[in-house]
């Protein structure tokens, strides 16, 4: 009995000094003792002018104890409207954010006496104008153990800022853009640079159309709503104008931000360096508030666009046309041409090349494509390539996001859903695939093309690497060095398999942090590769309670799956 006693007494022990975590390590929630009473939080909003919001989700006016006729109108006419989806403090891009394990729960077309679940919308957000309310909500969230999650659109894929129980710092109306013809990074010196600084909350297809009104061009995302400031630099950023300069963080000269202990703070390449590498493709939502970004502009180039439509009816032939054109891509991409490809059963939909700077060669450099009936009479694609002129990369901007582009199999207005019976095994993959596959073994990275297709899958070929790309060193900036031997980025939406693009990913396999797979094992190898050591440790130096987290970022592994409490 003796012995039974000390094994039970041994074994709580054992419990106890175990356990996972303790409220102490926790994170204080709106069930918990420790979450700031309605008066605390009267008093902080008057220390910020009033700018705090008690979060709704979007579809909150459509359902009781909240239903607003007039306001249920526009949400139900605008639900899937991005411009005005961003404009809203509590709402994603991605509806199924706002829920809980992809699924609405307050939708605008259920019953209005269906109860509307506030699902992972955060419950407070700071409307912030100035960057000393910034300051003053990241001290608030530090000295209560909130969780802590900033939002400018949420024009993201990972749901980094729509989290349940979370203070979020909504930096939407930021939107300052300010150009400068000799700017000089503070506390620098030598010859400056034509530049545009730009708020946390100003987007892209605002900085563009500024920019193009001075005749000037910047690198940035593709889609109008995307911010500029946020997890998109911070990721890296991928463009269309990318092989022409780089990627959007290669030109960053300078940020400023609120840190974890909610100073103010000038980051560039001669303060703060560390962290100024960190901010350029070490994830959003991670090292702190950026409130603002400076780019690199230039001139603003002339642009060759090549609009490409691609049918078959023949499956076999199909894939000798993904084949030759899988052989071409080197060959493009030293041409000058960039963009995005996608490809959806038999079929190139919306597919557009662009050529900064073209030439009067854009079109012989084409002409595997224009010539591709005539040189293969008996293929039963047919291929139609319309070459357009644009005399900016706004006016060509304009043109792709603007055109109407048929749907593809298996989409929807919102996100699509897979068929069950499609042999579809998950949402979404994707990898960098370098220039060498390409060159080496073209017919083996067509093959990992066409066998993940399914009746639902979506393989959208960015060709956005090479060029300019790659020309900056490795350890430029903290982006996974694999962008710099990369040719394409290749994301395949409901695949049948992600291990075909997988296999053609090389031995250090990399992919772009802001469009993968949320749930990926080997995250820090595949976002970051080699980088991830000097990040971790930049991370514990400026921030290390974790008030900045979000899954699958740096440092996230040292907390519960949910971000809630360290382990």
């Amino acid at each position: 009995m003796l012995h039974v006693f000390f094994v039970l007494l041994a074994t709580c022990l054992l419990h106890s000094f175990a356990a996972p975590h303790s409220k102490k390590n926790c994170r204080c929630l709106p069930a918990d003792e420790c979450w700031p009473s309605p008066n605390v939080w009267s008093a902080f909003n008057a220390t910020i002018n009033g700018a705090l919001i008690k979060l709704l989700p979007p579809g909150a006016v459509c359902h009781d104890p909240y239903y607003d006729q007039e306001a249920c109108s526009v949400a139900k006419a605008q639900w899937y409207n991005p411009y005005w989806r961003s404009d809203q403090p509590g709402a994603m891009i991605d509806p199924s954010l706002e829920g809980t394990n992809g699924t609405e729960t307050c939708s605008v077309t259920t019953d209005r006496a269906v109860p509307c679940g506030q699902g992972n919308v955060p419950t407070y957000a700071v409307a912030a104008t100035t960057t000393q309310q910034i300051s003053l909500a990241v001290r608030f969230a530090d000295k209560y153990r909130l969780r802590l999650v900033v939002k400018n659109t949420g024009h993201e894929f990972r749901g980094k800022s729509s989290v349940p129980g979370a203070l979020s710092i909504w930096v939407h109306h930021l939107k300052t853009i300010t150009f400068s013809g000799n700017f000089v990074p503070a506390g620098c010196k030598g010859n400056g640079n034509t530049a545009v600084t730009v708020g946390a909350g100003a987007q892209w297809g605002e900085v563009y159309r500024v920019a193009d009104q001075s005749g000037l061009a910047v690198v940035g995302g593709q889609n109008p709503t995307v911010g500029a400031s946020g997890g998109y630099v911070q990721g890296g950023g991928h463009s269309a104008l990318g092989p022409y300069k780089g990627l959007a963080a290669d030109l960053v000269l300078q940020y400023t931000v609120v840190t974890a202990k909610g100073k103010e703070v000038t980051v560039n390449a001669c303060q703060n360096s560390d962290l100024f590498w960190a901010l350029r493709g070490g994830g959003g939502g991670t090292f702190g508030v950026v409130t603002s970004t400076t780019f690199t502009t230039f001139p603003t180039p002339p642009q060759i666009v090549a609009g490409i439509t691609v049918t078959s009816n023949s499956s076999s032939d199909f894939e000798t046309f993904i084949g030759d054109l899988t052989a071409e891509f080197p060959r493009l991409s030293d041409a000058g041409w960039a963009g995005y490809l996608y490809y959806a059963g038999n079929n190139f939909l919306g597919a557009f090349l662009n050529l900064a700077n073209g030439t009067s060669a854009a079109s012989e450099s084409l002409a595997f494509l224009t010539n591709y009936n005539r040189t293969r009479p008996s293929s039963r694609v047919n291929v139609d390539v319309q070459i357009l002129t644009f005399p900016s990369f706004y006016a060509y901007f304009n043109l792709t996001f603007n055109m109407e582009t048929p749907a593809m199999p298996g989409s929807n207005e919102s996100s699509p859903s897979p068929d069950p019976n499609d042999g579809s095994s998950s949402l979404v993959t994707s990898r960098l695939i370098p220039r060498d596959a390409f060159v080496k073994s073209p017919e083996k990275v067509a093959k990992a093309f066409t066998s993940m297709k399914a009746p639902s899958t979506v393989l959208i070929l960015h060709l956005v690497a090479g060029g300019a790309v790659g020309s900056y060193p490795p350890d430029h900036i903290a982006a996974h060095p694999g962008w710099r031997k990369a040719l394409l980025h290749v994301v395949a939406v409901f695949p049948t398999s992600g291990t075909p693009l997988w296999e053609i990913a090389g031995p250090k396999p990399a992919a772009y942090l802001n469009e993968a797979n949320t749930t990926e094992d080997i995250w820090k190898q595949l976002f970051w590769g080699d980088h991830y050591d000097r990040l971790k440790k930049i991370k514990d130096e400026v921030d290390s309670k974790g008030l900045f987290f979000c899954s699958r970022c740096v440092g996230s592994d040292e907390w519960t799956e949910d971000g809630n409490c360290r382990i």
